[in-house]
C-alpha cells in the first residue's frame, strides 16, 4: 500500500489527475462487477496494480517526440491565447474606467444636488468595487495557469530531445514575461481606479461644502 501510495503523492495537480484517470480505466478493467466491496479490492489488489503498470507502460509508449512536440506548440498557442485574450480585457477596462469617471464629473453642475452627486459616487464605486473583484478572479486564473506551466515545462524537457530544450526555456520565458504583464497591468488598474475614487470623493465634498 505505500507503494502505491507513493505513485500518487505528488505535488502537481495535473499529474494526480493523469494518475487517477490510470487507475479509474485500471479498475474497469480489473473489475467486472457494478458494485466493488474493500474485499474485493483486496484479493484483486496486486492485478490491479500490474493492470495500472500496464495502462501506464502503454501510454508512455505511445509517446513520441514528434506527438509531444505537437502537444507542445498546441498548448503554447493556447496558453498565449489566453493571456492575450486578458491583456486586451484588462486594456479594454483602462480605457473605460477615465471616460467613466469624466462622464460623471461631467454630470456635477453647480445646480446639481448633493444626492445625485452621491449616486454617481456610488455607482462609480460600485463600478470599481467590480473591477475589483474581476482582478481577484483573473489572479487566480493566472495562478492555475503558473502551475501548468510549470508542470508542462518539466514534463517537456524530459520528454522532448535536447534540440527543443532551449526553444522551450525561451518560450515558457516568454509566457511568464506576459503573466507578469498582466499582473502589473491589474493592479496598476486597480490602484488607479481607487485612485479616482478618492479623488472624486475629495472633488465631492469640495465643491459642496462651500
Amino acid at each position: 500500500m505505500r507503494i502505491s501510495y507513493s505513485r500518487f503523492n505528488t505535488k502537481s495537480e495535473l499529474d494526480k489527475e493523469i494518475r487517477i484517470t490510470f487507475l479509474k480505466k485500471a479498475i474497469e478493467d480489473t473489475f467486472s462487477e457494478d458494485e466493488i466491496t474493500f474485499v474485493d479490492v483486496i484479493n484483486k489488489f496486486e492485478r490491479l496494480i500490474q493492470q495500472y503498470e500496464i495502462i501506464v507502460r502503454a501510454y508512455i509508449e505511445e509517446l513520441n517526440t514528434e506527438k509531444i512536440k505537437y502537444d507542445y506548440e498546441k498548448r503554447i498557442q493556447e496558453i498565449n491565447e489566453k493571456l492575450s485574450s486578458m491583456v486586451g480585457d484588462i486594456h479594454t477596462k483602462q480605457i473605460i474606467l477615465p471616460i467613466a469617471f469624466v462622464i460623471g464629473i461631467a454630470q456635477i453642475k453647480p445646480d446639481t444636488s448633493f444626492f445625485i452627486a452621491i449616486m454617481i459616487f456610488s455607482g462609480l464605486s460600485l463600478f470599481t468595487s467590480l473591477l475589483t473583484m474581476y482582478r481577484n478572479t483573473q489572479t487566480k486564473l493566472i495562478q492555475t495557469i503558473e502551475k501548468n506551466v510549470e508542470y508542462w515545462e518539466d514534463f517537456y524537457k524530459t520528454n522532448l530531445k535536447s534540440l527543443y530544450k532551449n526553444d522551450i526555456s525561451s518560450r515558457i520565458n516568454n509566457i511568464r514575461d506576459i503573466i507578469e504583464k498582466v499582473k502589473d497591468n491589474m493592479y496598476h488598474t486597480i490602484f488607479f481606479s481607487w485612485t479616482l475614487i478618492i479623488l472624486f470623493l475629495i472633488y465631492i465634498i469640495f465643491q459642496y461644502s462651500k
